[in-house]
Formats: C-alpha cells, structure tokens, sequence
C-alpha cells in the first residue's frame, strides 16, 4: 500500500517594511548628506524633501545604500528630509517630520598674507551664512578654532597672535545658528614679521 503526500501551495503576501529611522542630516562639500538606518526585507529606499511648509517631493530612488547625498541643494536654504524603505510590498511609512537643515556651502579661502598686523585670510560669502569660524594648526599641531566673525559682511580677519618665523595653516568654516558647512579649502604661509 502506498501513501501519496499531497503538498498545497499558498501564497504568502509579503509584508510592507519597517518606517526608516533617521540618522544624521549634515552639510558636505557636495550638498547636504542624509543617512539612515537600514531596514530588513527593504529592496531600496526612496529619499523626499520638502521647503517650508510644501509637499514632500521625492528627489531619489531606488537606493540601495542606507545614505544619500542631495547635491541640488542651494545654500542659504532650509531643507527637510525622510526617507521611505520599499519592497514587492510597496513602500513603508516614513518619519513625518524628517530631520531638518540649512544648508551652506563651504567657504573658499582666497588668500592668506602675511602682514605686520598679522596674517590676513580673505574669503568669498556663503549665502545664507551669519558668520564664519577661523581655525588654524602649525605644522605639528592639530586644528584649534581661534575666531569667530561674525556678520554676513564681514569676509575678512587679521590673527594678531601669529608669530615670526612659523608656518601656519588655516581653513575656515561658514555657520548660521548651531548649523556649520563643511570646512574651506587648506591655505598656509609662514609668518614673515
């Protein structure tokens, strides 16, 4: 006698995934970068951003890593974004509020000259910016901040406590309330009074 199994089949519907949680939002030399945590089951993500008091508009998708950067960011504009995971499913919910940031091109430094009042730096304006934070290393020594400009104008500073004979380096970073770009471009000069 013979016994015959008889297997059935049945479709399981796949469920949607797991809301994205936000990590970090930051201004880089290229636009703002936004990254998140990665969700299990989630075939890609889809990034959206909004202005003001406007609508959510997707700005990129099919992403298949847990980080983008939005490279169509203007400075001196203040952005929102959140992200949606997606599977066969459809897309997951996502964070209403987002994470929110202004965003603020790096600075370039122009020129450093070395003077008798000191070492002049000149740098171009960044939209949007309040002011602007001065750092600055001798060749062994790490990057300390020893000024902060402050005024959207005021695109100039002399460091008086720069001394004969020492090569420094400086970089310069733009900011608006708690919210910095990323750092300028590296000049250094040797002091020569």
């Amino acid at each position: 006698k013979l016994c015959h199994t008889i297997l059935q089949k049945q479709t399981i519907p796949q469920l949607k995934c797991a809301t994205p949680k936000l990590n970090s939002v930051i201004n880089t030399a290229t636009g703002v970068k936004i990254t998140w945590n990665k969700v299990n089951g989630a075939d890609s993500y889809t990034v959206y951003r909004k202005v003001g008091k406007g609508n959510w508009i997707a700005i990129k998708g099919n992403i298949t890593s847990t980080s983008f950067t939005d490279t169509g960011a203007v400075s001196g504009t203040t952005y929102q974004y959140t992200v949606k995971a997606r599977n066969e499913a459809g897309f997951s919910a996502y964070n209403t509020k987002g994470l929110t940031i202004k965003y603020l091109n790096d600075p370039v430094l122009k020129t450093i000259t070395s003077t008798k009042a000191g070492v002049n730096l000149k740098w171009n304006k960044v939209n949007g910016a309040e002011g602007y934070v001065i750092y600055r290393k001798t060749s062994n020594g790490k990057f300390a901040k020893i000024a902060t400009v402050s005024g959207v104008s005021k695109l100039t500073y002399t460091d008086k406590k720069a001394k004969k004979g020492v090569t420094y380096t400086y970089k310069i970073k733009a900011f608006s309330g708690n919210t910095f770009s990323a750092q300028s471009n590296i000049k250094s000069i040797k002091d020569k009074y």
